[in-house]
């Protein structure tokens, strides 16, 4: 998306489709984007989180993680640190939730959600 800005009018470009729009509506088309990308990013992750824990029930946390067919050495390349993956999702999730789903707009602070950068 691209945009112009010129005495309280937008022209928005989006997916090729030039239109004249008003700034307020050029902000509530902003917010619905964020908004729903804020809902796919937490979905997304939630989802992720669940695959990982399906991961470490059934291959690490099997009673028999031989019976997978995996090496002592491919399992640990494979699953090493999906515990460290799997925290770090959680804490993602945790985040976004607390921070920005289901908050008004003015409300969501994303940026806080720093999580990924920084390991406790």
């Amino acid at each position: 998306m691209t945009h112009f800005i010129r005495d309280n009018l937008c022209v928005c470009v989006w997916s090729g489709d030039a239109s004249p729009v008003s700034k307020a509506q050029f902000h509530e088309k902003s917010r619905e984007t964020r908004e729903k990308v804020i809902s796919e990013l937490y979905s997304t992750e939630a989802d992720y989180c669940t695959c990982l824990e399906l991961c470490l029930t059934m291959f690490i946390a099997s009673p028999l993680p031989e019976a997978s067919g995996l090496s002592a050495e491919d399992m640990e390349t494979l699953f090493g640190h999906v515990e460290d993956v799997m925290s770090l999702s959680r804490r993602l999730i945790d985040q976004l939730k607390t921070e920005a789903v289901g908050k008004p707009f003015d409300e969501q602070v994303v940026g806080k959600c720093r999580c990924l950068t920084a390991m406790p």
